[in-house]
């Protein structure tokens, strides 16, 4: 007599269980080869954490264990499920773009998910007394698990510093289809369904009891979650004990303070000074001031003119001053050749939103009162209680911008001794600079140049406009920003194209800004300013395009830092610097007296043994934070510390670890998670 259905779908279940726990746990031991001591750790809870995804799995799988339409009915499911992931990362509004990777990979994915599922149940639907079976089980396990492996390499080959919730998806996808390819084996012998019965079950029934007890240590955990699997999976065995639903989980070192109280984690807004940590940094953040204190007004004027230029994007490793080997640069190289070059200069903050306030301030940015801003498909800026949205426009992520900061910049303190200042700005399609955010005061003139999305001119407008305002009267203080290489999709006449890769690319539109700044150089020259140029982040390569702010690899926070002019002594530095420090350096060449402030005048004596700070942090549209991370840097190492996932990482020397943690905790203590102000969304 052959096994009753329910004895039969319980073996299948543990069966599956046993399955998605193999899976789970091997692909977590093998992602952890070289760390004996967490690797055990790890296996243990991404089997517990598959045997459930797994149990879960079997019990809709195979429950109509002779019923196909059942099968099929979960590939509609898996696809809908899957386009429905597709058209919330954009797959419609990126095709034919430069994402069209991204775009194509999702609508490939969605088919396959469904199929992959669909595979899951037809593979249990065939008698094994039919001849055919074994051969059609094979041929079908082989499918499938060509499906999870080529998941598994999108996953690790696309996109690999931004989309996670692409990743979570391939990651989710890859792990089903090597549990359904694991069932199949299981079944080839009847054995295994007394092993894997005995095995699925007691993982099954162990879960609960190893999730509430289980508390990681510090390292442990962050040596998990800093790998892309067996993070993956101790992502989602917090995300099932987060009770409070704020997103952090109050065990397995989630880093949930209160985890019963919804308004109180991690993610949480700090409100300065009300005597409760919200965000389960350490403490209260300290209350701020309504306007910090300036310094008086000397009564002598500056003795020279200075002028700020930023170029967005720019990596300090593409100009030929640093090395390169291209002729992207060589009105800078030549300019800039006797003046003060800083070779390890960083940003202090991984988007321009972040980057140029801090450096306008001198103030790192957690120490920034920050104001949300919404941005849309149209790129609209919109700062709560948000409106509602014409026909076809959407809310895309939140930014954060210092509406409402105490801190004064380096423009405002030189206005205010009566020096002129004019700014001129391209910031692409977008408004983060344009002055109704404040971004103007302390300029006599303010322009936010006109430059429609993907017009190759920005540059050419930002020079001429600077070359008609440099007849003003001595002293003065200019700020010009470029924005060129941030999109590098244009092609200039005259210059020479290195090719049609993504550095190529950047390099030819590099060598456009270079060459648009000739004449400006030239006339600062001859009406004797200093002259500071930097960039408010880097840029890092994929084999599909280019992003910054979602990782502290040094080609995105390490930027070009130059400073000549007269007085200024010919010098090629190596100590580590900060865009912070050209705040107190313009206030020091002008003679201006300096709020208290964080960075370091540039023309001071190096400090061999400095630590700067850089930060980065993504919102998403309803302002959740989705990225927080903030690197230490020494001469000697390097320590990124993700506030979300509770991991450290450490480059360089380990002598230094000591340092660069004790730095983030003094620096997260005086200023806890980014704040952004409330306001709610309007319906969408």
């Amino acid at each position: 007599m052959g096994e009753a259905p329910t004895t039969r779908r319980g073996a299948a279940l543990a069966r599956t269980a046993a399955a998605g726990a193999t899976v789970a746990g091997a692909i977590a031991a093998l992602d952890l080869i070289g760390a004996p001591s967490v690797a055990p750790v790890a296996f243990g809870l991404a089997a517990v954490a598959g045997g459930f995804g797994g149990a879960v799995f079997a019990l809709l799988a195979h429950a109509p264990r002779t019923k196909p339409k059942a099968a099929l009915a979960l590939g509609a499911v898996a696809l809908t499920a899957t386009l429905s992931w597709a058209i919330a990362l954009g797959a419609i509004r990126r095709w034919g773009s430069e994402h069209h990777t991204l775009a194509l990979g999702l609508w490939i994915a969605a088919p396959l998910a469904a199929g992959g599922v669909v595979a899951l149940g037809l593979l249990t639907r065939r008698s094994t007394e039919e001849p055919s079976w074994l051969a059609e089980r094979f041929w079908a396990m082989g499918a499938v698990l060509a499906l999870a492996l080529a998941l598994a390499f999108a996953d690790g080959r696309l996109f690999p510093d931004t989309y996670p919730l692409f990743h979570r998806l391939l990651k989710t996808l890859a792990w089903l289809s090597a549990t359904a390819a694991f069932t199949a084996l299981l079944e080839l012998k009847p054995p295994a369904d007394r092993v894997a019965r005995l095995l699925g079950g007691g993982l099954v029934l162990a879960m609960p009891l190893a999730l509430v007890t289980t508390q990681l240590s510090a390292p442990t955990a962050e040596a998990i979650a800093a790998r892309p699997w067996a993070g993956f999976v101790l992502a989602r065995l917090r995300s099932a004990v987060d009770v409070d639903g704020d997103g952090y989980a109050g065990v397995l070192h989630g880093g949930d303070c209160a985890p019963f109280d919804y308004d109180i984690g991690p993610g949480a807004v700090e409100i300065p000074g009300n005597g409760i940590d919200e965000d389960c940094i350490g403490g209260d953040a300290p209350a701020r001031a309504e306007r910090l204190p300036l310094p008086p007004v000397p009564d002598s004027p500056s003795p020279r003119s200075v002028v700020l230029i930023t170029i967005d994007a720019l990596r300090a490793d593409r100009l030929g001053i640093y090395g390169h080997d291209r002729p992207t640069s060589p009105t800078l190289d030549a300019f800039f050749a006797d003046g003060l070059i800083f070779e390890r200069a960083y940003t202090a903050g991984g988007y321009t939103s972040i980057a140029l306030p801090a450096l306008m301030r001198g103030t790192p940015p957690r120490r920034i009162e920050w104001a949300r801003v919404v941005q849309t498909s149209a790129l609209r800026l919109v700062r709560p209680p948000l409106p509602e949205l014409p026909s076809g426009e959407r809310w895309i992520y939140s930014y954060t911008l210092p509406l409402d900061d105490p801190h004064a910049t380096w423009p405002e303190l030189l206005a205010r001794r009566g020096m002129t200042g004019v700014g001129v700005v391209d910031d692409g399609a977008s408004d983060f600079l344009s002055s109704r955010w404040g971004t103007g005061e302390g300029f006599e003139s303010y322009t936010a140049v006109d430059v429609p999305f993907g017009a190759a001119d920005g540059d050419d407008k930002v020079a001429r406009a600077a070359l008609e305002a440099m007849d003003g009267a001595a002293p003065f203080f200019r700020w010009l920003h470029f924005y060129g290489p941030h999109w590098p999709d244009s092609e200039h006449p005259d210059l020479p194209r290195f090719g049609d890769s993504v550095a190529d690319k950047y390099d030819h539109e590099i060598a456009h800004v270079d060459r648009v700044l000739a004449p400006v150089l030239d006339r600062l020259a001859e009406l004797g300013a200093v002259v500071v140029l930097t960039a408010d982040h880097g840029e890092v390569f994929h084999d599909d395009g280019r992003s910054h702010g979602r990782t502290m690899d040094e080609a995105a926070i390490r930027v070009p830092l130059l400073v000549c002019g007269p007085g200024i002594a010919s010098a090629r530095r190596a100590d580590v610097v900060s865009t912070l420090d050209v705040f107190p350096t313009l206030l020091a060449l002008t003679e201006t007296p300096a709020p208290p402030n964080d960075g370091v005048s540039l023309l001071a004596q190096p400090d061999p043994d400095r630590v700067v700070l850089v930060d980065s942090w993504v919102f998403d549209k309803e302002g959740q934070p989705e990225l927080d991370l903030t690197a230490a840097i020494h001469r000697d190492g390097k320590l990124v510390r993700d506030r979300l996932r509770r991991t450290t990482e450490l480059t360089g020397d380990p002598a230094t670890a000591p340092r660069l943690e004790a730095a983030i905790a003094d620096y997260y203590r005086s200023g806890a998670a980014p704040r952004i102000d409330g306001g709610t969304l309007a319906s969408e």
